[in-house]
C-alpha cells in the first residue's frame, strides 16, 4: 500500500502509529497523521510551515518521540484515514508525480473536510486549494512520475504519442494483410 511513499512519508506513518500505541488508542485516526506530520517535519523543510502554525503541539510532540518506549502491534486505521491515504494518492496524480511526499498528505488531509485534522489545519489558516497551488508552483524541485509507454498508445498527450497510435494501427493492419495472405 505504502510502495509509492517516500521514507519521509512512510516516518510520518511510523509515528502516527506509535503516538496511537502510546496514547493506548485502539485505532490510528487522523490526528495521530498530523501528529505525525509534525514530529517529521523537524527534519526537513517543512512546505505550509506547519510547525511554526502548531508550534505548542510541536514542542509536546518532539518530547514524545523521544521516549524508547516502542509497543509494537499493529492498529487499524479509522475510515477517514482510509479516506484521507486515498485522497493523498489522487493528489498525487493530479499534481503527476508519482512519490508521495508528506505535503501531499496534507493535502489529503484538507481533502477530508469533517476530519477533525482538516478544521485543526483550516483553523491556522490553511486551506486546500492555497495548499495545492503552493506544491504546483515547487514541483519542479520534486522527481517526476514517468509516464508508462503504453499509456502513450492508449491515451496520447502529445504529437508524439499520436504518431505512436498511428504506427501501432498501421502495424495492426499490416499484420493482418500479411496473415491473410
Amino acid at each position: 500500500m505504502f510502495e509509492r511513499y517516500t521514507e519521509s512519508s512512510r516516518r510520518v506513518i511510523f509515528f502516527a502509529r506509535f503516538l496511537a500505541l502510546s496514547a493506548d488508542s485502539a485505532v490510528i485516526d487522523t490526528n495521530h497523521l498530523l501528529d505525525g506530520l509534525l514530529i517529521e517535519l523537524r527534519r526537513g523543510y517543512d512546505d505550509f510551515c506547519l510547525r511554526q502554525l502548531l508550534h505548542t503541539d510541536a514542542v509536546r510532540l518532539d518530547k514524545v518521540a523521544k521516549r524508547n518506549d516502542v509497543k509494537t502491534r499493529d492498529l487499524p486505521l479509522t475510515e477517514d484515514l482510509k479516506k484521507i491515504l486515498a485522497y493523498t494518492g489522487r493528489e498525487a496524480d493530479g499534481l503527476q508525480e508519482y512519490w508521495i511526499y508528506p505535503e501531499h498528505l496534507v493535502l489529503g488531509i484538507l481533502c477530508e473536510e469533517n476530519s477533525s485534522a482538516a478544521i485543526n489545519l483550516r483553523k491556522v489558516g490553511l486551506q486546500l486549494e492555497t495548499c495545492r497551488r503552493r506544491l504546483k508552483d515547487t514541483k519542479d524541485s520534486r522527481p517526476r512520475r514517468r509516464e508508462p509507454f503504453l499509456s502513450l498508445i492508449v491515451s496520447p498527450k502529445s504529437t508524439f504519442g499520436v504518431a505512436l497510435q498511428i504506427a501501432f494501427l498501421l502495424g495492426i493492419i499490416l499484420a493482418i494483410f500479411l496473415l491473410r495472405n
